[in-house]
């Protein structure tokens, strides 16, 4: 099935009628879902790079995967904070927004109620230097069997570089304390799960408020649509996004000592 995309028209005098919290609530609904679809793309993308031959490839895109989830589970994250903060644009005597709209908030305030989401935002999305975080990965690194192996992948030039050691040891730091009893594969799975879930959830709700602010203060007749024209698109599941690729020597800085001159 081909599902139409429209583009839609609206004059600026019409937006202005807007107040100060539907206005700002507009602007930044509206940047969050552009990040929450780019994201999803990433995922749809590194998702089908792990079916590769290539294994070498293949881990690189494992890794990149959950990367993209974490920072995606931190955009979620926030965007449940600005739909928090803007509750009084929900309140039922304001009219301003649906039933159905209504109930996909009643959604989403269940979904929020898990918190590693919070979690994986307040250690893991955009923080570095975090006390606490340094603890747990030290811990989770000190923890590996003595016979582990230390992996990263090294290029001649920095932009091929993976730290697979790195991620694994991030990421899991995290989710150990989070599902304890769940083996690795499991605990992937669930952040996964929990990230997608919000993400769809998040999408459906900003998309229905946005369309209900607008046809409540604008009116339908103040939008015009116009057909996208969708022949010959990619599909969705067919997203690529290769990490090891060729680089030229000017692209980026030669590793040093690892390498010969």
């Amino acid at each position: 099935m081909n599902i139409g995309v429209f583009r839609a028209t609206i004059a600026h005098e019409e937006i202005m009628k807007l107040d100060d919290l539907e206005l700002s609530y507009l602007l930044s609904a509206g940047r969050i879902v552009n990040d929450l679809n780019h994201f999803s793309r990433l995922i749809m993308a590194h998702h089908n790079g792990m079916h590769v031959s290539d294994s070498t490839e293949s881990e690189a895109q494992v890794v990149l995967l959950y990367s993209t989830l974490t920072l995606l589970a931190g955009k979620c994250w926030e965007a449940w904070l600005l739909v928090q903060r803007s509750s009084a644009l929900w309140n039922p005597e304001k009219h301003l927004i649906g039933q159905t709209t209504i109930d996909c908030l009643d959604q989403l305030r269940a979904q929020f109620d898990i918190r590693v989401l919070k979690a994986v935002r307040d250690r893991s999305a955009f923080h570095y230097d975090n006390g606490e975080l340094a603890t747990l990965e030290l811990f989770a690194f000190r923890s590996k069997p003595r016979n582990s192996k230390v992996d990263f992948l090294l290029g001649h030039q920095t932009g091929n570089n993976l730290y697979i050691f790195s991620a694994e040891n991030h990421i899991f730091a995290i989710l150990d304390k989070f599902f304890p009893n769940s083996d690795r594969l499991e605990q992937l799975r669930n952040l996964e799960r929990s990230v997608m879930k919000s993400t769809r959830l998040l999408g459906v709700f900003i998309g229905k408020s946005i369309s209900d602010i607008m046809i409540s203060r604008i009116g339908k007749h103040n939008i015009s649509l116009t057909s996208v024209d969708m022949e010959d698109r990619p599909g969705f599941g067919e997203s690529r996004l290769a990490f090891i690729v060729r680089l030229d020597k000017s692209d980026a800085e030669l590793n040093g000592p690892f390498h010969a001159s």
